[in-house]
């Protein structure tokens, strides 16, 4: 049987978006820490494209953002998740950035 996911109630969140002259695509500021804070503070967090993410694990390409791991797109496993609870993939912000990456 799959396990449920668990219900995230519905809310209204206004948060800043970050400094113009600060990294480009990133979540809104509180963002993560609110998250982590509705869905029961989850022990092992994993960030995939977060090297500036604030709770958890955080998988970049860029070494620059001080990432707990720089990967390649090819040396990301499934061994890496496995004990994770909660993934929270940065997405691109823009269609110039998704073409790009």
């Amino acid at each position: 049987m799959t396990p449920r996911a668990p219900r995230i109630p519905t809310e209204t969140w206004v948060l800043p978006r970050p400094r113009p002259d600060a990294y480009v695509g990133s979540f809104p500021l509180h963002f993560e820490r609110r998250l982590w804070k509705v869905l029961g503070k989850p022990e092992r967090v994993l960030h995939p494209f977060g090297g500036l993410a604030e709770i958890g694990d955080r998988v970049d390409l860029n070494a620059t953002t001080t990432p707990t791991w720089v990967v390649t797109p090819t040396t990301c496993t499934s061994s890496q998740t496995k004990a994770t609870t909660l993934v929270l993939p940065d997405p691109p912000y823009s269609d110039e950035e998704a073409e790009w990456l």
